[in-house]
């Protein structure tokens, strides 16, 4: 770890003029390169065009989903948290035999159940009541 750390410094320091070059390229250039890498890096893992075209299809969703201004960090954590929860929460209704109310059974995680409620609700209560009101 200590020798990759120290040649990871000498490339760093090395390099560091070259890599600042590239941020002068126009964004049309650099665009063009990050698109082509990413559809070479779909087609290498598994050489399936089916993986390129699903690389097509998520980033036309995400530019509409930029025109949108959706932000882009609840969906990263969705991703990143979405198969772990997904796990955790099937291995505890298996142990508690598929009840979805032995989740309530402690008081203090019936408490944090209502708060997230209402942090959720708010927000949309919030907006009716703005709209009510135009």
């Amino acid at each position: 770890l200590l020798v990759a750390n120290i040649m990871m410094l000498i490339g760093g320091v090395l390099f560091a003029p070259l890599f600042s070059r590239v941020l002068r390229l126009p964004n049309s250039v650099i665009m063009a390169i990050v698109v082509a890498l990413s559809l070479a890096g779909a087609y290498v893992i598994r050489s399936s065009l089916f993986d390129v075209a699903t690389t097509v299809v998520l980033g036309i969703l995400g530019w509409f989903l930029r025109q949108a201004k959706v932000p882009v960090a609840p969906i990263a954590i969705g991703f990143i948290l979405g198969t772990p929860l997904e796990v955790t929460l099937r291995h505890s209704l298996i142990l508690n035999g598929m009840n979805p109310l032995a989740f309530f059974n402690s008081p203090i995680a019936s408490v944090i159940f209502c708060i997230t409620g209402l942090v959720v609700i708010y927000p949309l209560f919030k907006m009716l009541r703005s709209n009510a009101r135009n």
